[in-house]
């Protein structure tokens, strides 16, 4: 019952649990980080925002384990190129319900990183449509306010000026 033995045995007892733990660390890193590689393949082959999701959400545990530079490294480099690809997912689908805006929000977050020039031309497609769409709705209001203006006209020469006004905007759309 010699004290130093004691403390020995605790500082070895110590030793021994943190090397479980980094053992349990690693093991948990490698399981996550083969989560995240089947759900990338999976993603790469649907291509839609909840595929990669779920790559980004495996990521997310993975680096919660990861141990050191090297490992941590690996984790982010498959995450961001994740996220670059949920948010282009999600812009695509965005777009295919016909909401511009949010589609260029989710591409704009796409291309904040190292982005590719097909990224880049689709993220300039998008603000052209909207541009595009807003010029319309524009002259479609125009218009509006222009025939609505000729309808309610009694005179037929003020009313006839009004309805050459509103063609102008209706030639335009």
């Amino acid at each position: 019952s010699d004290p130093r033995v004691k403390a020995a045995r605790e500082r070895i007892e110590e030793k021994v649990r943190a090397a479980k733990t980094a053992a349990e660390m690693r093991e948990a890193y490698r399981g996550y980080m083969t989560a995240a590689d089947i759900a990338r393949t999976k993603a790469e082959a649907l291509d839609t925002a909840i595929a990669w999701q779920n790559v980004v959400e495996a990521c997310a545990k993975a680096e919660g384990h990861a141990q050191g530079d090297e490992e941590s490294k690996a984790v982010r480099a498959v995450a961001s190129d994740a996220t670059q690809r949920w948010h282009w997912a999600g812009a695509r689908e965005a777009e295919a319900k016909g909401d511009l805006d949010r589609a260029i929000e989710l591409a704009a977050k796409a291309v904040a990183g190292p982005a590719s020039s097909e990224l880049r031309t689709y993220q300039a497609s998008l603000i052209a449509r909207k541009k595009d769409a807003d010029a319309k709705a524009a002259r479609k209001r125009d218009f509006d306010q222009w025939a609505g203006q000729a309808r309610a006209e009694k005179d037929a020469l003020p009313a006839l000026a009004l309805w050459k006004r509103a063609e102008s905007f209706a030639d335009d759309m």
